[in-house]
């Protein structure tokens, strides 16, 4: 329900009296009885017009209630409304006078009154049509308050993606990761450590940030995937890549398998002597990753993380999930899509 001026109880309580006063002083200007204001105002025919303003105001307000929910088509209701709002008025306040002519005054035919009866059906169903139209530009300005509202939303939405999207590009943690292996080469004067770092760093972040499409083949990130392994080393992340064999025409999320690669390295103990092996298999047409896990004391968590963000963007874009099985070995299914010989990727 609108929470509306006209639907309060003070409302409701006393503007049926200023309402009533107004219709009464109509009927007397419009019966050229007016004289009688000066005389005899406060009457037996005040009352019956105050309360019937508050039977038509109730009952109008009723109404606009009920159907205020229909607003999405607008035009359509809005003249449903007026009319059941004109006849509700003109069924109280016919039936109010009939009643108050036959038993105070003795009439018992309407023809007796029918003037009388079209005045005040005239006056209370302008009244009815003023407050139905209180209620319907509320309505209106209701709809097209939500309306910009779901703009703002949508809009805000779009941009937050957008953010998400770039970030999820940038990917920050890496980048520092990437940033203090070099600045660490440099304090130790390995120059040339330093420089291949930096290069391998920049091809990969080329790769990150001029890919925009949803789905890449699975050949495009084994190269990118190899150029994160050589940068493992050089950062002291000792990772042994074990490759099966692969169709590298399969379709997958772009930075996908970097990621989890890099959540691996990173999550996981390893050493010189004691490297940590990652297997990479096709299983059914989804890749199959296992290791044997030795997790990190600092980040036993980034694994887990980088799984559940990796499954919100498969369920987003294709709409399959990421499955991962922690033990020992711990097996990560990515899906993947096919790229059928005839088919074509562009964007």
């Amino acid at each position: 329900m609108y929470s509306t001026p006209a639907t309060r109880p003070l409302f409701r309580l006393l503007a049926p009296l200023g309402f009533g006063a107004m219709v009464y002083l109509l009927v007397l200007l419009a019966f050229d009885t007016h004289s009688r204001v000066l005389s005899d105002f406060f009457n037996q025919e005040l009352l019956v017009c105050i309360g019937i303003s508050y039977g038509v105001l109730e009952a109008n307000r009723l109404l606009a209630v009920s159907l205020t929910r229909r607003a999405g088509q607008f035009w359509l209701w809005s003249s449903l409304k007026l009319l059941l709002a004109l006849l509700a008025t003109a069924l109280i306040t016919s039936l109010a006078l009939i009643l108050y002519f036959r038993y105070q005054l003795n009439f018992t035919n309407p023809l007796s009154f029918l003037s009388e009866l079209k005045v005040f059906n005239s006056i209370f169903g302008a009244l009815a049509l003023l407050y139905q139209g209180y209620f319907l530009g509320f309505v209106a300005l209701h709809h097209q308050y939500q309306l910009r509202i779901a703009e703002e939303e949508a809009r805000a939405l779009e941009l937050q993606q957008q953010i998400d999207l770039f970030r999820h590009a940038l990917h920050p943690d890496f980048l520092f990761a990437g940033l203090e292996h070099v600045i660490l080469r440099l304090r130790e004067l390995q120059h040339q450590q330093a420089d291949a770092g930096i290069s391998l760093l920049a091809r990969l972040y080329q790769y990150f940030l001029r890919r925009q499409e949803e789905l890449i083949p699975l050949q495009e990130e084994l190269e990118a995937v190899h150029k994160l392994h050589q940068l493992l080393l050089h950062s002291g992340r000792h990772l042994q890549l074990q490759l099966g064999e692969l169709d590298e025409q399969l379709l997958l999320i772009p930075g996908s398998l970097l990621r989890l690669l890099e959540a691996i390295a990173h999550g996981q103990l390893s050493s010189a002597a004691a490297p940590l092996l990652v297997r990479i298999e096709q299983v059914s047409g989804s890749l199959h990753i296992c290791f044997e896990p030795n997790f990190s004391l600092s980040q036993p968590g980034l694994l887990e993380r980088s799984l559940q963000n990796l499954e919100q963007r498969y369920t987003g874009l294709t709409g399959e999930r990421l499955r991962w099985t922690p033990g020992t070995p711990y097996q990560i299914t990515l899906p993947t899509a096919s790229l059928h010989p005839h088919e074509s990727y562009h964007h």
